[in-house]
C-alpha cells in the first residue's frame, strides 16, 4: 500500500516531534537531526502503523548506510520525500518507494547514472523533462527496495523498454507508476499497486497535536 501526504501549506513546525512518537525510534540522536521534510515522514510512519495498520508497539531500527526497519519484522516499509510530498510505502516484503518533483532534464546527470539506451530514448523524447523524471524514479524505487541506495549504482538498471508504461514487471518485480501533480512516484514490490491513499494534512497535524498531550 502506498500513503501520499502533501505538505504543502504547513504553516507550523512539528520539530521537536511529540515524545510518545520519538520513542518510536531507536535512535534518538539521529532523529533531532533530522531534516523537517523527514520528520513529517516519521510522523506519517508512526500515524499510518498505528491509526490504519493497528500496529501499537514497534520500534523502528536505524542503522548507519542500512535501510529502516521494524525490530518485529512483520511489516516492511520504506519512505520517500520531495518538494511537499511525503511517500510511504509498506508490505509484508521489502518495498521500494521514490517520489520525485520535477527537474529540468541535464544531460550530465544522465551521462552518470543512465545508460546509453536510456539516454536515447529521453533525447528523442518530446518531453525529456518527463522523460528523464521516469526513469529517475523507477531506478531509485528499485535500488531502495533493495536497500542499497544510489551507492548500488543507478546504471546497474535498464528501464528505457518501459519508459513509456505506467505499470509492468522487471528484474523480477512489479513497478507501478503515479504521475502527480509536478511530480512522479514509482512504488517497487513483489506486487502491483493501483493506486495511493491521500493523507491529509490537517489530519496528521492533529494526530501530531494529540501526541504531544498524551
Amino acid at each position: 500500500m502506498i500513503y501520499l501526504l502533501d505538505t504543502d501549506g504547513a504553516q507550523r513546525e512539528i520539530s521537536p516531534l511529540p515524545q510518545s512518537i520519538s520513542s518510536h525510534f531507536e535512535s534518538q540522536e539521529s532523529l533531532s537531526a533530522c531534516r523537517r521534510d523527514s520528520l513529517w515522514g516519521k510522523a506519517l510512519l508512526c500515524y499510518v502503523l498505528g491509526n490504519k495498520l493497528a500496529v501499537k508497539d514497534f520500534t523502528v531500527i536505524s542503522r548507519r548506510n542500512e535501510k529502516p526497519f521494524l525490530k518485529t519484522g512483520e511489516i516492511c516499509f520504506n519512505l520517500s520525500h520531495s518538494g511537499s510530498y511525503v511517500a510511504l510505502a509498506v508490505g509484508k516484503s521489502e518495498v521500494g518507494v521514490d517520489v520525485q518533483v520535477k527537474v529540468p532534464y541535464k544531460e550530465r546527470v544522465a551521462r552518470r547514472y543512465f545508460t546509453e539506451s536510456e539516454r536515447r530514448f529521453i533525447e528523442e523524447s518530446p518531453d525529456q523533462n518527463e522523460a528523464f523524471l521516469r526513469l529517475w524514479v523507477m531506478k531509485e524505487s528499485i535500488l531502495k527496495k533493495e536497500g542499497s541506495g544510489l551507492s548500488g549504482g543507478l546504471a546497474t538498471y535498464d528501464f528505457s523498454a518501459f519508459a513509456d508504461e505506467n505499470s509492468f514487471t522487471a528484474y523480477g518485480y512489479h513497478f507501478s507508476l503515479f504521475p502527480l501533480s509536478g511530480a512522479m512516484l514509482c512504488h517497487c514490490g513483489e506486487e502491483s499497486e493501483t493506486g495511493t491513499e491521500n493523507i491529509n494534512r490537517k489530519e496528521l497535524e492533529k494526530f501530531i497535536e494529540n501526541e504531544r498531550g498524551t
